[in-house]
């Protein structure tokens, strides 16, 4: 019986070893491709988000498609194309597209066919903008995360190349996340304040919850990332849950040097001033007098 019980012992203490190698194994090799892409000054790929949201025994689903394009021009600015197609027909508002671009310090925006533009940092200068150096923290805590989130990991082949999985802590995410917040802002977050958000009340606990992060990221033979998915849960109050799955898929790391951006950008609208635009077309050239405005006397 004392062979038995020995074998079995042996067996497990093996098993445990084994379990550890390959949790080692996956994330020295994930440090290793992240290593490979934090620094990089231009990204692309394309992304397709699922969230479902679930309330009073009634769910309702949006699907997100789209793509990007990024190249970080200096550590304050970064030239950016950004399309998307929302899929909110369960929420009653059918699909909708829309267009975002950085470019020369200027934000343009193309929503439904309305077009407009406001200068960045002028759209900042009334706002506590995030240092740079805080930034670059955040997006190397990101990429690089802690070895102690793991819950568990594994590496498994896929498309001749690897598949790198992780089931990550969401409470010690939620944890470092405020912990990052108020070493960088001085300020306590609790996202149970945002409880007005589902019932009305101002103010009310209503338990935030993020269950645990399933992490996996795809490489070739020669380890360069190019997709990676990340699905996790959040539960805000009793009823209460919101379902996201985000899916990365053609990722390109320094593999482009410039964008092709829509060549009518500069015939975006100034923010605040396309309902004067809008004002002619509608009215065209008619002359309603120096002081008419034919939204400004309205109140909503």
């Amino acid at each position: 019986m004392k062979k038995v019980f020995s074998f079995v012992f042996a067996v497990l203490i093996g098993i445990c070893a084994f379990t550890s190698c390959l949790a080692e194994d996956a994330y020295g090799l994930y440090s290793t491709v992240a290593d490979s892409v934090k620094d990089a000054t231009a990204v692309e790929g394309t992304y397709q988000i699922k969230v479902n949201f679930a309330a009073g025994g009634m769910s309702m689903g949006m699907t997100i498609d789209g793509n990007m394009q990024m190249i970080k021009r200096s550590e304050t600015e970064a030239d950016m194309a950004m399309n998307m197609q929302m899929d909110m027909g369960a929420l009653g508002a059918g699909t909708n597209e829309m267009s975002m671009y950085m470019k020369d310090g200027w934000q343009y925006m193309n929503m439904a066919g309305i077009k407009t533009k406001e200068e960045i940092s002028a759209a900042s200068s009334d706002t506590e903008t995030l240092d740079p150096e805080v930034l670059q923290k955040l997006q190397n805590d990101l990429i690089s995360f802690d070895k102690s989130l793991i819950v568990s990991s594994n590496t498994t082949k896929a498309d001749g190349g690897k598949k790198i999985s992780f089931e990550l802590d969401g409470q010690k995410i939620y944890d470092s996340l405020m912990k990052f917040y108020k070493e960088n802002f001085d300020e306590d977050l609790d996202l149970d304040d945002f409880g007005g958000l589902l019932n009305g009340a101002e103010e009310e606990d209503v338990n935030f919850a993020l269950g645990n992060v399933q992490y996996s990221v795809f490489v070739d033979k020669d380890n360069v990332m190019y997709a990676a998915n990340v699905v996790l849960s959040i539960e805000a109050g009793e009823g209460y849950k919101v379902d996201v799955q985000i899916d990365l898929s053609d990722l390109g790391f320094d593999s482009f040097t410039e964008i092709d951006f829509p060549d009518d950008l500069e015939d975006y609208s100034e923010a605040g001033d396309w309902f004067d635009d809008l004002d002619d077309d509608i009215y065209g050239d008619y002359d309603f007098g120096d002081d008419s405005d034919l939204f400004g006397n309205m109140s909503f």
